[in-house]
């Protein structure tokens, strides 16, 4: 059995609602001028079997973040101060 016993940071899951547009969206969260992480929505995780199009990111200690979604077409979305420690669903929200 495997159990975490230690101080674990903070973290923000991104998945975008809009048809046809998820698969293949590149997701960047930054806090100030560092880049936290960079992801690109998909769903292969590998033979025979595969995952939810959602980025995850572990943020650290950062609770406030700037995420930036570009789609496949080339459109970017730019969200400001997003709190940590949700997932956010652009964009419609979560129901």
């Amino acid at each position: 059995m495997f159990m975490n016993s230690g101080d674990t940071g903070h973290w923000l899951e991104v998945s975008i609602g809009q048809p046809g547009t998820a698969i293949g969206a590149h997701v960047t969260v930054m806090s100030g001028e560092d880049v936290l992480g960079r992801q690109e929505i998909g769903v292969g995780g590998g033979y025979s079997s595969g995952k939810m199009p959602v980025a995850h990111f572990g943020l650290g200690q950062a609770t406030v973040v700037d995420v930036s979604i570009t789609l496949q077409d080339g459109t970017t979305v730019e969200l400001s101060e997003i709190a940590s420690d949700q997932h956010i669903r652009w964009p419609e929200g979560c129901a």
